[in-house]
């Protein structure tokens, strides 16, 4: 980083990269916890929620049910129960979730001890993410030594995300890869969430945070066309989107501004209501090289908020509780993903038919860009027409 600069008397900075590049505007955070979505005055309004009848409820019940039920078959899948756990322990305040969370933080460990060169970097910076949202959770139950033990966790993760290295990342000219928006949103979340603690390497996160800004920056910029399609596949784009879009909203959260136009520019809400079909299976037009069932959770309510246009969200919001949510004949509510369900629903806003609410939603989408065309004719049941066409205008791999 070469200098930062005041641009103003309110506490506006302009981050200055090393070769004079423009790099982000931001300002002082707040590093209290819990810093990650959970603000007062958000904490109170879910409270609220969950006390009424509805989406908020349920998604609630789901989320203590799936503490108690959820067997992970592997210590990575450890890092989703301590999630949920320490979102509970926020709601309620009841210590019983914090001790939940811390043991599932200790099973999950292994991730931790064993690390390798393979695909498992993809499951360690996953397992980072939801470690850092449990620690940042439940962060004053737990006792100064749980946290120190936490910690020395995170200081050996920071090294690890150090010396990290794959083909992805050493192309200077290409940053599409789900490797660099999993990889490098995982890091990032955790320097913003441990930044300022005891401990922490923060000479160290300063220099990665600049540099994990604009490496996330330029995927979405590379990734995801204007239509929101990527060559990877939706089921790509719902498994790199659950940990992309906790690194995007947490670091416009600390003040950051340099994903705002970044992330509002992919048309994910109309693509969302073009391949997503009402059948019981959740299945969902095939493109790049997934399969034909949207089974992956966590899509739709990242995307809720990357617009502010209430017509897209009433649309996408009558097909999230068709597909995903309580109207659904099988509510999962985001399976793993169940506190982006209840964190960023918009409750405030009434569903309504996307032919009514959204007109867009039953034209054709033409990225001539991508060279990706699809169609849906209508949103009744089971036996809409969705139809779609690839070509590869732009990118001509995976």
């Amino acid at each position: 980083m070469k200098a930062v600069v005041s641009l103003s008397n309110i506490g506006s900075f302009l981050v200055i990269s090393d070769d004079g590049n423009d790099v982000a505007i931001v300002k002082l955070a707040n590093l209290t916890h819990p810093r990650i979505v959970l603000t007062p005055t958000h904490l109170n309004f879910i409270r609220e929620k969950i006390n009424q009848s509805g989406h908020a409820q349920e998604v609630f019940k789901a989320l203590i049910k799936s503490i108690y039920t959820y067997k992970p078959d592997n210590s990575f899948n450890y890092c989703w129960p301590a999630r949920d756990a320490a979102l509970l322990y926020t709601i309620t305040r009841d210590i019983n979730y914090a001790h939940i969370a811390y043991l599932a933080l200790n099973a999950n460990r292994i991730n931790y001890t064993i690390y390798d060169k393979s695909a498992i970097k993809l499951r360690f910076s996953l397992s980072t993410m939801a470690r850092s949202q449990a620690f940042d959770w439940a962060y004053d139950a737990f006792t100064i030594e749980q946290r120190r033990e936490l910690m020395n966790d995170f200081q050996y993760t920071a090294s690890i995300f150090t010396s990290y290295s794959d083909d992805h990342s050493r192309n200077p000219n290409d940053k599409a890869s789900n490797w660099i928006g999993i990889v490098k949103s995982g890091e990032l979340i955790q320097h913003l969430s441990l930044y300022g603690e005891e401990g922490y390497p923060d000479d160290q996160a300063e220099r990665r945070i600049l540099f994990l800004l604009n490496e996330l920056k330029l995927h979405l910029e590379q990734s995801y066309g204007p239509s929101g399609y990527m060559q990877e596949g939706f089921s790509y784009l719902a498994y790199i989107l659950p940990i992309l879009g906790p690194a995007v909203y947490l670091a416009k959260h600390m003040e950051i501004s340099i994903f705002d136009e970044a992330w509002s520019r992919p048309d994910w809400h109309n693509l969302a209501l073009h391949i997503i079909s009402l059948r019981q299976q959740r299945n969902s037009l095939q493109f790049g090289v997934s399969d034909s069932t949207y089974s992956y959770n966590g899509f739709m309510p990242f995307i809720f908020n990357s617009t502010n246009d209430t017509n897209i969200k009433a649309a996408l919001k009558w097909l999230y509780d068709r597909t995903m949510g309580i109207n659904s004949s099988s509510p999962a509510y985001d399976g793993k993903d169940k506190s982006a369900a209840l964190l960023y629903y918009p409750y405030e806003i009434a569903a309504q038919y996307p032919s009514i609410a959204f007109p867009r939603s039953i034209s054709m989408i033409s990225d001539k860009i991508d060279g990706f065309y699809g169609f849906h004719n209508r949103y009744r049941d089971e036996n809409d027409v969705l139809i779609a066409l690839m070509n590869r205008n732009r990118r001509h791999r995976g």
